[in-house]
């Protein structure tokens, strides 16, 4: 079962064009000169019904752009800016994150408001600007690649801190990660994909990109069909591309040819894989319920909380109520195992799991039952450990019993005393409903305020007509 359906990325932006502009040879990560930003005819579509499987911006038009379909955007918004917004990447928490060359600059987008919200200037670079930035799944760590070199970076504080060169001698463009935490990059000095050490920084040649790159480019992984896209500017054609890129051997394949567009700032919802549940099970033992479920796959899974409800016999009366939280593994590709205990009073209780995303979204499971029986008698259990010190742990049982004044709950004390027979502490002393329970003794802080020295000493419980007592022995 798939907690969390697959979202359909990237989507359809359909720009026809007709005129083709001469060769630039001049290599540049900015944006394309402005004379030669003319377009001939652009069909921006809008559809509130699409799944929104990440955003771009267009620095030709200065568009904010959604992704919902096979290879293209859909017009949200007119965004213009001075700044030129060079890359996007969606984060652990969710948050679409932006730089900007201009100081250089971070911001967010606004997905609410459809806006770009300026966070601060991003300091640590130097005379670096930001070309690439993208998130790490597998360490959760931020990424940022200047035209030469490769910083690691904290969105909260906006600090670059540079890891090393990535020594290719051109103009390293973008960068991205896939779920195993694998870093992709693409130089359009040198027309050549490759992969990153994240560690030093270093450039792993995979291989020819297949075309004449030019001008700033976005890059971001598809989680959901495991795909490299980029949004590149064909020198040649002079025209806007969406293009794959061969993670072994960095050859690109061409999908669309937009015509004069130039889409940077660029990213999938890295949230894509679903939360893959291969069983959810009930064991119970004793009063004891113990939740079991495994998990196949998980991308940036905060976690599980767990729900519980009892049955009604009057139809539509089922509440459920949160009962605690597992956190999650983040994102993983191994079989993980959780696991969660609940107490609860006799009867019969239906258990489901609600999965939780960093980004707040959140799916939830299929629903089990389980059959929690009352202790058909009254038991008190031998301490342990015994001889103990300094405490150790009593446990006892209350039946279902019906008690003349028709109630459910039954008057229970339980008290420790000394050899001479002296009252040392006072355990329980209030009604409780049939179950099972557990109680710690600590012979330091009794209710006489001081430590008990060592010796033998005898609980007692007693519950309607039902008394029995023990031996313990504190032994220091």
């Amino acid at each position: 079962m798939k907690i969390k359906n697959k979202l359909v990325l990237i989507t359809a932006l359909l720009i026809s064009f007709q005129t083709m502009f001469a060769q630039n040879e001049e290599v540049s990560n900015g944006p394309v000169p402005t004379l030669k930003q003319e377009r001939t005819k652009e069909e921006f579509k809008s559809n509130d019904d699409l799944v929104t499987a990440g955003y771009a911006y267009s620095a030709t038009n200065q568009n904010i752009l959604s992704a919902s379909g096979a290879c293209g955007f859909d017009f949200l918004a007119y965004w213009p800016t001075a700044d030129y917004l060079s890359s996007m990447c969606h984060g652990g928490d969710g948050k679409y994150y932006v730089t900007g060359t201009n100081s250089p600059s971070l911001y967010q987008l606004d997905t609410i408001n459809v806006s770009f919200v300026l966070l601060g200037t991003i300091t640590g670079m130097g005379s670096n600007q930001p070309n690439g930035i993208s998130y790490n799944p597998v360490n959760g760590n931020y990424y940022i690649a200047s035209s030469s070199n490769l910083f690691s970076f904290n969105v909260n504080t906006r600090t670059a801190t540079l890891i090393g060169p990535f020594n290719t001698g051109g103009i390293m463009i973008d960068l991205c990660f896939d779920s195993s935490g694998i870093c992709y990059a693409y130089d359009i000095g040198t027309d050549n994909g490759y992969t990153i050490d994240i560690s030093t920084g270093n450039a792993n040649l995979l291989g020819p990109l297949g075309y004449n790159a030019n001008y700033g480019q976005g890059m971001s992984y598809d989680f959901d069909t495991q795909t490299i896209y980029i949004t590149e500017f064909n020198n040649v054609t002079f025209t806007g591309q969406c293009r794959t890129m061969d993670p072994v051997t960095g050859n690109t394949t061409l999908l669309y040819d937009w015509g004069l567009e130039q889409i940077d700032a660029f990213a999938l919802n890295i949230f894509s894989l679903p939360v893959e549940l291969i069983s959810f099970n009930a064991d119970v033992e004793n009063d004891v319920v113990n939740l079991l479920w495994q998990t196949a796959t998980e991308t940036n899974n905060s976690g599980f909380e767990v729900e519980r409800s009892q049955m009604s016999n009057v139809k539509g009366q089922t509440e459920w109520q949160r009962i605690g939280f597992v956190e999650g593994k983040g994102t993983t590709t191994e079989i993980q195992s959780y696991s969660f205990t609940d107490k609860p009073e006799p009867g019969i209780y239906k258990y489901r799991l609600k999965q939780l995303d960093f980004d707040g979204s959140f799916e939830y499971s299929q629903e089990i039952e389980a059959a929690v029986n009352a202790p058909l008698e009254f038991s008190l259990e031998q301490n342990y450990p015994n001889p103990f010190n300094p405490s150790t742990k009593i446990k006892y049982t209350i039946p279902n019993v019906t008690l003349r004044q028709a109630q459910s709950n039954i008057l229970v004390t339980l008290k420790v005393y000394d050899i001479l027979g002296s009252e040392v502490a006072e355990l329980v002393n209030e009604e409780q409903p049939a179950g099972s329970y557990e109680i710690e003794f600590n012979s330091v802080g009794t209710s006489r305020d001081l430590s008990l020295p060592s010796g033998i000493y005898f609980y007692q419980l007693k519950a309607g007509q039902f008394v029995e007592t023990k031996k313990m022995i504190l032994l220091k």
